[in-house]
């Protein structure tokens, strides 16, 4: 029985990490969360977004810098929805993960 032991211990270390990793990440948000603007919703002019950010209000889409009508785009190459990714999704990549790419 003494490998039900350290399947045990595997299992607790393993889960203890993770609880670790999601409470960082929380109080991360949590500190992000007390300036005057949300970081991850300031728009697509950050340092850490890419041209492939987006952002969708009221009919509109901000793409690469400049604001178009959906409907006027929905079959252009612009509107390659596979690349377009939202801002608080690059918050999250680029920002806080520091992924490059």
């Amino acid at each position: 029985f003494k490998g039900v032991g350290i399947a045990m211990f595997t299992i607790s270390s393993l889960i203890g990490v993770y609880y670790i990793v999601l409470l960082a990440y929380s109080l991360f948000y949590l500190f992000a969360s007390f300036t005057s603007e949300l970081p991850w919703a300031t728009g697509c002019t950050n340092s850490w977004n890419t041209p492939d950010c987006t952002i969708s209000a009221q009919g509109q889409i901000w793409i690469n810098g400049t604001w178009y009508n959906r409907t006027e785009i929905r079959d252009t190459e612009l509107w390659n929805a596979s690349k377009r990714v939202s801002q608080s999704e690059e918050f999250w990549k680029h920002y806080v993960l520091d992924i490059s790419g």
